[in-house]
């Protein structure tokens, strides 16, 4: 259901990007999607308040990004290239746990015991490479779509390797179900001083982080 919010909210955002509405969105084919930028901020307050905080926290933090673009043109000074790529680079730097975590097999292979095994190394260092070179030596459209063609050829390899891709599940689910929007409702988590007990606002104790780790796939149910 996370996968498929994500995606129906990146197409719709995409399509405000393309044709504004009321001021937002910049007319352009800007396609928008989800990130790995927030993973470790949000892992931590899903691992204390569960995953409606983590909802939460992101319904405050949209409208404070709405309110903060108004005026981006007026504080873009105080925002140099040097002050953006130390940002970016420490985002990268804090994902290195869930980069290698997903390199080794992620959650899938640590429950049936192969994490780590070398094929998916193999896979995983040939997907990286070809995105870099697509990236770094590619032009034009083969430049901006480093990723898919990345994505695509790894893709292919896995399918050359076999036991990596599974299609049942895929042809054992319905054509068409019913979601529940409202069967995980955000909140916004409460203050809490620092000599409080720590279990206090954790619900559910290890069965919340495990909640938690699942959604960003690292463990299994």
């Amino acid at each position: 259901m996370l996968m498929q919010s994500a995606m129906i909210i990146g197409g719709l955002t995409t399509l405000i990007q393309l044709f504004p509405v009321f001021g937002f969105g910049v007319g352009l084919p800007t396609v928008m999607g989800v990130a790995f930028a927030y993973m470790p901020i949000l892992t931590t307050i899903g691992m204390q308040y569960g995953i409606s905080a983590i909802f939460g926290v992101q319904l405050v933090a949209a409208f404070a990004s709405i309110f903060i673009g108004m005026f981006i043109g007026k504080i873009r000074k105080f925002f140099p290239p040097i002050v953006c790529g130390t940002v970016v680079l420490a985002i990268g730097l804090s994902l290195y746990n869930t980069a290698i975590n997903y390199f080794g097999g992620g959650s899938a292979a640590q429950a049936a015991g192969t994490f780590g095994s070398p094929q998916f190394w193999i896979l995983a260092l040939v997907t990286l490479a070809v995105t870099l070179v697509c990236s770094l030596f590619g032009k034009g459209y083969v430049k901006v779509s480093g990723m898919i063609i990345g994505v695509g050829v790894g893709y292919v390899v896995a399918l050359i390797m076999g036991g990596i891709i599974d299609f049942a599940p895929p042809w054992q689910t319905p054509r068409s179900s019913r979601s529940h929007p409202a069967a995980l409702r955000p909140r916004v988590p409460p203050r809490r001083d620092h000599h409080d007990d720590p279990h206090v606002h954790r619900p559910g104790g290890s069965d919340h982080r495990r909640r938690v780790l699942h959604y960003y796939g690292r463990l299994r149910p």
